[in-house]
């Protein structure tokens, strides 16, 4: 696991050295598996997530914003959907 932490730590670092904002996209499975390592390293961290709505017979998306340095963060759970024209909160 080290190996793999340490390639994050190296991209990281070589893209803040030229100013750039580095976006690393990561599953529940992987999340877990480096054992949050990442939210360590990030300054943002935004969940993405769907549940199944029962009632409904649909799949909810669900946006939350766990981490984001310098900024007060809300809590609240988004909720959203795919349109033909983008993303649409509802």
């Amino acid at each position: 696991m080290g190996e793999v932490l340490n390639k994050f730590d190296d991209i990281y670092s070589i893209l803040a050295r030229y100013g750039y904002t580095s976006l690393f996209l990561m599953d529940d499975r992987d999340h877990h598996q480096y054992r949050g390592f990442a939210d360590y390293l990030v300054f943002g961290k935004i969940g993405l997530k769907r549940e199944e709505d029962a009632a409904n017979e649909k799949m909810l998306h669900l946006l939350t914003v766990t981490k984001m340095r310098g900024m007060a963060i809300s809590s609240k759970t988004l909720f959203f959907e795919f349109t033909p024209s983008g993303i649409k909160g509802i």
